[in-house]
């Protein structure tokens, strides 16, 4: 059976699982139970990656790539005195592409009740629409119009029947359905990049998700339909930007500036190694440097964080003037843990050609926000944890098995 049959659901008693995290500077690995709806951390692990392991958040060497994995995850086993036998990973990079498709279907028979069949033919030609347009995209970004391309997620964010909101629209009658589906595609090379380290971990893959997707997802839980943030996530390759606005998913984006950026600009100003450099930007991020130095490294980064901020610019303005943009910013990855992202984005004016009503609020996501992922470790403690719980929140429904519609979708859009 292969990930994608198996990527929203599950056949093994087992409520124990691994959230496996493969970013560019680190493996993250977490040992989690399902139990009442929520993902309890017992185990924790992260291992440093070498430069040659992986490039722009996707994988270059497998086979060392396979190892770090494997140590990270006796680690966290270890920690949790339990391996368990299914893992959920994690996918970015900037051909994995995400946006939300809409279609407004005008009904024969309004009077007759919608069923299955009926929502099937509507959902296929809503990922039909959706498959395409980000096909045309990255045949444009790579020149290319042969890559193999597979859906990673798909989640509906807005069902409405004559402009009325619904959950699920089946047994309702009505002239127009209305259906929005976010949909998150990748080249099929990644994806089988992923399947064959968990294939040599011996570990039973239980889905794959485009990080961005699960960042989002695994906030705003409580506020329903009143949630709407801008979530930005920094890690050593890329950098991730998600806009959520009215509980629904509207749209992701990634572009290749990442932690290991600022890394090599420190290297090169300074005369040191990549490693030696790295030291340097942790013991910054950490405010443990001599005033000297530290001032000389806030001025060598200070280009690059404009870079960075006019990359995140570019990344909202495609998201389009028609909506204003939401007025909250979560940061979370490693990368954010410089002090110039957000006083970057606290003190720039950057925000005021967008659809923005007002300056924007910036804030670090704190372990203890993803609501339905609980630490019992004690050791998750920054905003570079966050990623590997968002996917153990996902891992929360897909262990639990999946609705009627989304599953529905998973069968339409694997045809």
């Amino acid at each position: 059976m292969s990930f994608l049959d198996r990527l929203f659901g599950y056949n093994e008693l087992s409520n124990y699982g691994i959230a496996l995290d493969v970013g560019t500077e680190f493996v993250k690995t977490l040992v989690f139970k399902v139990e009442n709806g929520k993902a309890f951390i017992l185990g924790r692990s992260r291992i440093h990656q070498d430069l040659k392991d992986m490039q722009g958040g996707s994988i270059t060497d497998i086979a060392g790539v396979i190892t770090n994995c494997s140590k990270s995850i006796e680690e966290a086993c270890n920690m949790a005195k339990f391996t368990p036998e299914k893992v959920i990973m994690g996918i970015a990079g900037e051909l994995v592409k995400g946006n939300t498709t809409e279609i407004v279907y005008s009904r024969k028979n309004p009077e007759k009740k919608i069923d299955s069949k009926e929502l099937k033919e509507i959902m296929k030609k809503v990922q039909e629409k959706a498959f395409g347009q980000i096909q045309n995209q990255i045949a444009w970004e790579t020149g290319k119009d042969d890559v193999d391309i597979r859906m990673v997620n798909a989640a509906i964010v807005d069902v409405r029947i004559d402009r009325h909101s619904v959950s699920n629209p089946i047994g309702f009658t009505g002239s127009n359905i209305k259906v929005g589906v976010y949909n998150a595609f990748a080249p099929m090379v990644y994806l089988r990049a992923l399947e064959t380290v968990a294939e040599n971990l011996g570990l039973d893959l239980i889905g794959i998700a485009a990080e961005p997707y699960a960042v989002a997802k695994c906030m705003g839980g409580g506020e329903g339909q009143d949630f709407s943030a801008i979530f930005i996530d920094m890690g050593g390759g890329t950098t991730d930007v998600a806009v959520v606005r009215g509980g629904g998913l509207e749209g992701t984006k990634t572009f290749a500036i990442g932690g290991r950026a600022f890394t090599k600009r420190i290297a090169r100003e300074l005369n040191i190694s990549f490693a030696q450099a790295e030291e340097v930007k942790i013991s910054y991020s950490e405010g443990d440097l001599e005033e000297k130095k530290k001032e000389k490294v806030a001025k060598i980064l200070d280009e690059d964080i404009k870079i960075w901020v006019s990359g995140i610019k570019m990344v909202l303005k495609e998201f389009g003037d028609a909506e204003l943009l939401p007025g909250r910013i979560l940061l979370c990855g490693g990368g954010t843990l410089l002090p110039e992202v957000k006083k970057s984005l606290d003190n720039m004016d950057w925000w005021e050609e967008l659809a923005f009503s007002k300056k924007p609020k910036t804030e670090h996501i704190k372990p203890k926000d993803v609501e339905n992922v609980k630490d019992n470790t004690g050791k998750l403690k920054d905003p570079s944890e966050i990623t590997a719980m968002a996917l153990a929140n996902l891992a929360i429904d897909i262990m639990g098995g999946s609705n009627e519609m989304g599953e529905m979708l998973k069968k339409v859009g694997n045809k």
